[in-house]
């Protein structure tokens, strides 16, 4: 059977079937041109697909951060999608950084495989609990945004507001590595020292490779806390206006 297509307002849901495209919504005044807009078919994800996804979004918030976030209020269509696919490219990313880095180290100092074996079982106990907390961390960063607008007497549905979300996630693959980063450089300082600070043993170009993953990996970590935050907060502004 064919779904029948009935026309809904963007904030409260209410069927606008017969109604002018001009007009407001009777029930919660919106206006109902909203509904209708045919140049936001759905999110950045769908329009480019795939990773492609990404970049379109970024030249979204680059160009007209506006534009992105009234797509994310009008559909939430591949916003699931996108928060799964964001979270689990940056547990990979962090986890295939760490392995990058430590797998030299690895194989030298632990030359046994009872030794190797546990360090897998630890990759893959660690892996499923850090997917586990980047959810976690989505979840509150959707009710900080929903809190928020309706504190500012404003409307923002759940769809909405994981939409928002969905696509500020997208930084994890920034923010998740660049933690794995300064994470091996304090492992690795420790090892040759006993103390962060106490890296004299190194070679020059070892000290240089080290200092540099620590401030790459601390710029890193410091621009996707701020895409993220600034990210929810711009989202915020135009979901928190008024249409009555």
């Amino acid at each position: 059977m064919a779904r029948v297509f009935r026309p809904e307002c963007v904030r409260c849901r209410y069927d606008l079937s017969g109604l002018d495209e001009g007009g407001v919504c009777p029930e919660c005044g919106c206006a109902i041109e909203r509904s209708f807009r045919r140049d936001l078919p759905g999110t950045p994800w769908q329009r480019f697909g795939g990773l492609k996804g990404w970049w379109g979004t970024l030249v979204m918030v680059c160009r007209r951060p506006g534009t992105l976030w009234e797509v994310a209020w009008i559909d939430k269509r591949g916003a699931d999608s996108l928060e799964i696919t964001s979270v689990f490219f940056g547990v990979i990313s962090g986890l295939i950084g760490v392995a990058l880095l430590g797998t030299t180290r690895m194989i030298r100092e632990f030359d046994d495989w009872v030794t190797m074996a546990g360090v897998v079982i630890e990759f893959l106990i660690v892996s499923p609990v850090l997917v586990l907390l980047l959810f976690v961390l989505n979840g509150c960063a959707r009710a900080a945004l929903m809190l928020f607008v309706r504190a500012r007497s404003g409307w923002i549905s759940a769809a909405a507001a994981q939409t928002v979300v969905a696509h500020v996630s997208t930084v994890w693959v920034l923010i998740v590595p660049s933690v794995a980063l300064l994470t091996i450089h304090r492992m690795v300082a420790r090892s040759h020292g006993g103390e962060v600070s106490d890296v004299a043993v190194l070679s020059g170009i070892q000290f240089l490779v080290m200092d540099s993953v620590r401030v790459a990996g601390a710029i890193v970590l410091a621009a996707g806390v701020g895409v993220f935050v600034i990210g929810l907060w711009t989202g915020a502004q135009p979901l928190s206006e008024s249409d009555g």
